[in-house]
């Protein structure tokens, strides 16, 4: 066993041997150039396009206006989620109001707020909501649905019929930002605005 295992050996050792030669002999029939890679010597850059070089953009720069809730009226209220599930753990209320010039969040708490069978849940809804504000870039309708008891999306608001008020210069853009006020329950992603 010994016998052919050094057999094996001398017979790799051979091939790899006979391999190297070959290589060798080979590479010594090339010219100089093809067997040796030269030093780059310098990098070719590629030009710079015409006419970037002193190209200066100049003007006042444009910052986004944000609608949101506006956190320096004095009176707004935070809704509490969690004392609203223990009013009613199914409430459903649906409130359309109207965003005024000022910013502020106009309905009637008779008729504007609808909750068919979860009348103290709608109550404290509305109770809160007439303290809500906005920043005065635009006004028109919205609503803002409350579903308690939903899996998914339990606060949905809908700002897709608001304008931008008048008097907004036209080429400022308005973003969208915190449009509620509401505290201990209800996660960032259980809300959904529909701005189109």
């Amino acid at each position: 066993m010994k016998k052919i295992f050094l057999i094996f050996l001398g017979a790799v050792a051979l091939i790899l041997a006979v391999a190297i030669s070959y290589y060798m002999i080979a590479m010594s029939r090339l010219p100089a150039d093809d067997g040796d890679l030269g030093q780059v010597e310098e990098i070719e850059v590629p030009p710079e396009r015409p006419g970037t070089q002193s190209l200066i953009l100049t003007g006042p720069i444009i910052r986004p206006l944000i609608f949101a809730i506006d956190m320096s009226k004095p009176n707004i209220k935070s809704l509490d989620w969690a004392e609203l599930k223990s009013i009613d753990l199914t409430a459903e209320v649906k409130i359309k109001a109207n965003v005024g010039p000022d910013g502020s969040l106009n309905f009637n708490p008779i008729s504007d707020v609808r909750c068919p069978g979860h009348t103290k849940a709608g109550e404290m809804v509305g109770r809160v909501l007439q303290t809500w504000a906005f920043k005065p870039y635009k006004e028109g309708p919205i609503t803002i649905r409350f579903n308690v008891g939903a899996i998914g999306k339990k606060l949905t608001i809908d700002i897709s019929k608001l304008r931008r008020k008048e008097g907004v210069d036209p080429d400022t853009p308005i973003k969208v930002g915190r449009l509620y006020m509401i505290e201990n329950g209800l996660k960032r992603n259980e809300v959904k605005i529909i701005s189109w």
